[in-house]
């Protein structure tokens, strides 16, 4: 790059100029001002940082002014730092900008001037994604000025372990960002979205990480599992048998003493009762597949995550069972930590279980998305999927309404 000089400085500014309209407001002593647009960005800086936070700078200066002028290089037009303070000032419609001249001379090697303007913005409230393109820069800068150098000579070993500490950044989180960034799906997939600042996807990107290379159980679904296996009996001793598990629950009394009880379950929150739930859905399914004739006898629960929550090695088939406590008629949101491709049953009740919606669902890894840490079904893709029979409705409906999917939840008479 090019050392460049403004084309004039003010010491003092015209006194026609108007402040927080022509100028901004500052409050210490810069070494000159400038017409904003006589400035120069660092190619190798615009790499590093981008501009998310300009709205709310933008507005800081309007209200308080500028504490820290924009830094340039010795008696260059070329900034060091306060890009964003530039960009912000910009934004407010400023001609003149108050800038602080450095002490540093300009460095025309790429690599030792990077060292410079990332050590100037260490002091910054940076996010992961400015941490990460400043090693990232970085390290392009070094292979572009050592080509015949690899990733384990040792002088690159020591200045890379360097940058990682400065940027507080593992060196795994950086493995896995390049990683990401080289695959034809994560890149888009994941790697944007962790760089995005609006996204609210992934904020880590260990997370992305876990995402990107998750590999889906193989489930086993020899059997069709769609074909009306239970009939209304057997729904209503299904309801039955959870309302029961959790009216026991809240009932339980345990005595601590001669004349002193307790209710530990009594004011227990919803994720309990869900798991209270799903544990009472396992046990029932597991119990009922093994008294079908047509059906083998070694169905069984269970807690491991590469299977299904009920399985049979015999039939080979198994079921991931998913439950909600919500608000009456809400849509449910199913959000499984590991989502499994498969057979799904699918289970909405509201606090006190009068009211429920169940239904069972041939799932795959389309019908899902990924969120911060786990996984959401697609209430939209269900009603797609009722369409072709890969949902069958055991208690209450969906419904379409002007465009809007609704669940209608069946009311429980033995509730009341």
């Amino acid at each position: 790059m090019k050392n460049t000089t403004f084309k004039k400085i003010y010491k003092t500014l015209p006194k026609d100029l108007v402040e927080r309209i022509d100028y901004p407001k500052v409050n210490t002593t810069p070494s000159f001002w400038v017409e904003i647009n006589d400035i120069v960005y660092d190619e190798a800086n615009n790499q590093i940082y981008n501009m998310e936070k300009v709205p709310i700078i933008a507005q800081s200066i309007t209200d308080i002014g500028i504490n820290h002028p924009p830094v340039v290089w010795k008696d260059t037009n070329i900034l060091i730092g306060g890009h964003t303070r530039h960009e912000s000032c910009k934004q407010n419609g400023y001609k003149y900008i108050p800038i602080e001249n450095s002490k540093l001379e300009f460095v025309v090697d790429d690599l030792d001037r990077l060292e410079v303007l990332t050590s100037d913005n260490i002091v910054r409230d940076k996010t992961f994604a400015d941490r990460f393109r400043a090693v990232d820069v970085l390290v392009g800068a070094y292979f572009k000025k050592y080509p015949n150098i690899t990733k384990e000579d040792d002088e690159f070993k020591r200045r890379f372990r360097g940058w990682l500490s400065r940027e507080k950044m593992k060196p795994s989180n950086y493995t896995e960002m390049i990683e990401m960034r080289e695959h034809p799906v994560w890149k888009t997939k994941y790697y944007d979205e962790v760089l995005n600042p609006k996204s609210k996807l992934f904020s880590k990107p260990e997370v992305a990480y876990l995402q990107a290379t998750f590999v889906y159980p193989t489930m086993k679904t020899k059997i069709d599992l769609m074909d009306n296996l239970f009939n209304r009996d057997d729904i209503n001793s299904l309801t039955f048998a959870v309302h029961n598990a959790l009216k026991s629950l809240k009932e339980l009394t345990i005595p601590i003493s001669d004349n002193l009880s307790i209710e530990p379950f009594s004011v227990a929150d919803r994720n309990f009762f869900s798991s209270a739930v799903h544990t009472t859905i396992c046990q029932w399914l597991k119990t009922k597949f093994n008294s079908f004739d047509s059906f083998e006898d070694d169905w069984r629960v269970t807690d491991n995550q590469d299977f299904h929550d009920v399985i049979s090695e015999k039939d080979g088939t198994g079921l991931e069972v998913k439950t909600r406590v919500v608000k009456t008629n809400t849509a449910p949101s199913w959000e499984p930590r590991r989502f499994k491709p498969g057979y799904h049953f699918l289970w909405a009740q509201d606090d006190e279980m009068d009211s429920v919606y169940c239904c069972m669902a041939l799932l795959s890894e389309e019908d899902q998305k990924p969120i911060t840490g786990t996984h959401k079904i697609i209430n939209d893709r269900l009603w797609e999927l009722k369409k072709d029979n890969k949902v069958i409705e055991l208690v209450g409906k969906m419904k379409k309404d002007k465009g809007e999917l609704k669940f209608l939840y069946q009311p429980m008479t033995f509730a009341k």
